[in-house]
């Protein structure tokens, strides 16, 4: 997964039933890996969506991941290239 776009695990939004059957997953992982290190969360995180371990997990209809940019959530860190008017979340003075 290393070629993967990084999928930061702050921005996780879902129904109730949804949001604990993830954190029932992620759980059993973090069980599984006993890791310790800094960053563990996203690491994690991006390995139960790019290794499909949400797929067919009870409570989970579906997984939707929004571009970067694009959606109702997003990392602001990631949106460093660009300036936020760029971007189209932010408009100037007179736009």
């Amino acid at each position: 997964f290393l070629d993967e776009k990084i999928i930061c695990s702050g921005s996780t939004m879902g129904e109730q039933v949804a949001m604990e059957a993830y954190l029932r997953a992620f759980a059993t992982e973090f069980d599984l890996t006993q890791c310790l290190a800094k960053g563990c969360d996203q690491g994690l995180h991006n390995y139960l969506y790019y290794a499909s371990k949400l797929k067919g997990v009870k409570g989970i209809s579906k997984v939707v991941l929004h571009e970067q940019g694009k959606g109702n959530v997003n990392n602001l860190a990631g949106l460093r290239g660009k300036s936020l008017a760029d971007w189209g979340i932010f408009k100037r003075d007179g736009d």
